[in-house]
């Protein structure tokens, strides 16, 4: 991760844990959302096998020849499920799009859900001109224990597909 500050402050941000402004313990997750993706904290470590467990379900299912997705358990995911089969190659059946925006979007709500913290600002990864990205940055006290709520929260969503 290049330098992070608050663009209201231009301080950079502090653990609500340790008060570290550099990488810690306590740091969940910095999503990217000017280029959706995760670039660091301990879901940066996490996130493939949680795609891989949205994917694989989603997967097995058009497949099988599944056409629709109820949202009745989860309508995000659902969502996500559906941009998958608008996308689905029957030609490269092991091939699931996955909108990681889309995931990514519902990784941080499930995230807060589950007991992480967003750092209250405006945050950017400064790069040179036309190169800063806006982040969310999220902390908890036990990363391990938010992101095994995480996903088991996605697991009993893709149940419900």
């Amino acid at each position: 991760m290049g330098t992070v500050i608050d663009e209201e402050t231009g301080e950079e941000p502090a653990c609500p844990h340790c008060r570290s402004t550099d990488d810690c313990p306590h740091l969940l997750a910095v999503i990217d959302r000017s280029c959706a993706e995760c670039s660091g904290g301990a879901l940066f470590g996490a996130l493939d096998d949680l795609r891989e467990l949205l994917a694989a379900k989603i997967g097995a299912a058009l497949r099988s020849g599944k056409e629709s997705w109820s949202s009745a358990g989860d309508a995000e995911i659902a969502a996500i499920a559906e941009e998958a089969r608008e996308n689905y190659d029957p030609e490269s059946p092991d091939d699931v799009y996955i909108d990681e925006d889309m995931f990514l979007e519902w990784i941080a709500e499930a995230l807060l859900a589950a007991g992480a913290e967003e750092l209250p600002g405006s945050f950017v990864e400064e790069g040179g001109p036309g190169q800063s990205s806006a982040l969310t940055l999220l902390y908890a006290a036990k990363p391990a224990r938010v992101l095994k709520a995480v996903e088991k929260v996605l697991r009993r969503a893709v149940a419900e597909l």
